[in-house]
């Protein structure tokens, strides 16, 4: 997602544009528009908790690290090289 910036230079929010989120806007002015209550976004039909949701977000980044194989090895490198530096800098 792109950040607009004022003309001071500090961010400000764009729209929304991801396809699910546009789907259930579609779908509420369908709705509104018709007056028929079928038409629902399938984002709209999914009722996951609070704790799911976070399950989701908290796993993903983790998920990813454990299926590429590259960053796996850039993650060690770059873990190894910062413990050597901070263990051979001088007090």
């Amino acid at each position: 997602m792109r950040k607009r910036f004022l003309h001071d230079g500090l961010p400000r929010r764009s729209s929304n544009n991801r396809s699910p989120v546009l789907l259930v806007k579609k779908a509420k002015e369908i709705r509104k528009h018709t007056g028929d209550e079928r038409y629902h976004a399938a984002m709209e039909l999914q009722s996951l908790t609070i704790m799911k949701r976070m399950e989701k977000i908290l796993a993903r980044p983790f998920k990813v690290l454990f299926s590429e194989p590259m960053l796996i090895a850039i993650t060690l490198y770059m873990s190894v090289s910062m413990i050597i530096l901070q263990l051979t800098e001088g007090h």
